[in-house]
């Protein structure tokens, strides 16, 4: 069972991902069994802050997931310890940076857009 965000952007959390990641680009929590999310114009800099923390902790391997994630949506944790030249944790970590990173995306492009971004999610 997957875990959904609707709204201005939509889409599903990745397993590995909390329900509440967008905390990390400073939205807050609106309970009580969805969480919503509200970003402005004024919300820029700590999504860019956040976005540039996720390319420091993903470092050399951005591209290489970058360029994974093109062709599948899904991923191979065996297939990516290989390209990575990781093992599974360091994988995992990455991975949990990863998806908090396209998260972000989504929200920088929502909110330069329309000038907002709004979006419920799945607890």
């Amino acid at each position: 069972m997957g875990r959904y965000y609707e709204g201005d952007i939509s889409g599903k959390l990745w397993s590995l991902q909390d329900s509440d990641d967008a905390i990390f680009f400073g939205g807050e929590i609106n309970p009580p069994s969805t969480i919503s999310f509200y970003f402005t114009k004024k919300d820029l800099p700590k999504i860019k802050k956040g976005l540039a923390k996720c390319k420091k902790e993903m470092g050399e391997n951005l591209p290489i997931l970058n360029d994974y994630f093109k062709t599948d949506i899904c991923y191979d944790f065996l297939e990516l310890e290989h390209r990575l030249a990781l093992n599974e944790d360091e994988v995992k970590h990455l991975l949990v940076w990863y998806s908090r990173y396209t998260l972000g995306l989504k929200i920088l492009k929502c909110v330069k857009e329309n000038g907002s971004c709004w979006f419920e999610c799945d607890v």
